[in-house]
């Protein structure tokens, strides 16, 4: 598993994505908490121009993909990480993003 191989790492905007749809107060102290769990990413103003470089091209493609998920995948390309998702956004981006994907079974 990939959290038993300590091969989990995640973005502030994950976690901030996290912490906006929290039901709860103990779902929110529990979220506060996250940062200190998992490793994150480091984050450059180049991951948001290649996010909005990545953006465009989709658009000029005809593919609408949100700011938030182009962020992602050219955060995942910089560090050269996979990602875990169920978004089917990703479907769409990991081409264009030249990005891998885990399999989610």
């Amino acid at each position: 598993m990939l959290m038993d191989d300590k091969r989990i790492c995640c973005s502030g905007i994950i976690l901030a994505e996290l912490i906006q749809g929290a039901k709860s107060e103990k779902e929110l102290e529990v979220l506060r908490d996250f940062r200190h769990v998992f490793e994150f990413l480091d984050e450059s103003t180049d991951l948001w121009q290649a996010a909005g470089e990545l953006s465009n091209t989709l658009q000029r493609k005809g593919k609408s993909v949100g700011l938030s998920d182009c962020y992602l995948a050219a955060s995942a390309k910089a560090h050269k990480v996979k990602i875990l998702t169920l978004d089917k956004h990703f479907d769409v981006i990991k081409g264009a993003a030249g990005i891998g994907l885990y399999e989610v079974r």
